[in-house]
């Protein structure tokens, strides 16, 4: 069974922001698309802000989102931490560029798709699965992360789930149906 988890779902409610809106959107197509496929999965989404806790981070450990992920780890044979990220020009200054984590969103934003790949946490042949399917139809990149992702850290390590973390493009959402149905394949493909 694929788990998909979705920690950055819920906005800022003052603002509305601080939250994966395309990655939200994405969701409905992938159900589709994985529904087409006859794959089961079950998506997880995070009911905290960002700002209160990241439920990406391992201070997170103890909250219910991941006591529940945790479960859902026991019987998965597939995971996808999926995110997203906003659409910044190529001029665009650092301040609404750089992400906290050092990320370049400029360099990014030119894919409708990123792969973060952190060696020894991703799994490398579902990541070359979803090339196999994708990149021909797709703007897309792998690039290799040092951040601490504790969802696939939980998920690699500790259950033995292959994992990998997804940001779409924002921009993208044109392209969000055709690629939902070009991951469900690299997902059926891979199991």
């Amino acid at each position: 069974m694929l788990i998909v988890t979705v920690p950055h779902a819920k906005s800022n409610q003052t603002e509305g922001t601080g939250f994966d809106a395309g990655a939200i959107e994405f969701i409905g197509h992938l159900e589709a698309a994985l529904d087409d496929k006859n794959v089961k999965y079950i998506i997880h989404v995070g009911e905290s802000h960002r700002e209160l806790v990241d439920l990406n981070r391992k201070e997170s450990y103890s909250t219910n989102y991941h006591q529940e992920l945790r479960a859902l780890l026991k019987h998965a044979t597939l995971h996808i931490d999926l995110h997203s990220f906003p659409f910044v020009t190529e001029d665009a200054e650092d301040e609404e560029s750089i992400t906290s984590l050092g990320d370049d969103l400029r360099s990014w934003s030119v894919h409708d798709l990123v792969i973060l790949e952190t060696d020894g946490i991703s799994d490398r042949n579902f990541i070359n699965t979803i090339l196999d399917e994708m990149e021909t139809e797709f703007d897309m990149s792998v690039v290799d992360s040092t951040v601490d992702n504790y969802i696939t850290v939980v998920a690699s390590i500790l259950f033995k789930v292959p994992s990998v973390l997804i940001e779409v493009n924002d921009q993208s959402v044109e392209a969000f149906p055709l690629m939902a149905i070009a991951l469900a394949r690299a997902v059926a493909d891979f199991a």
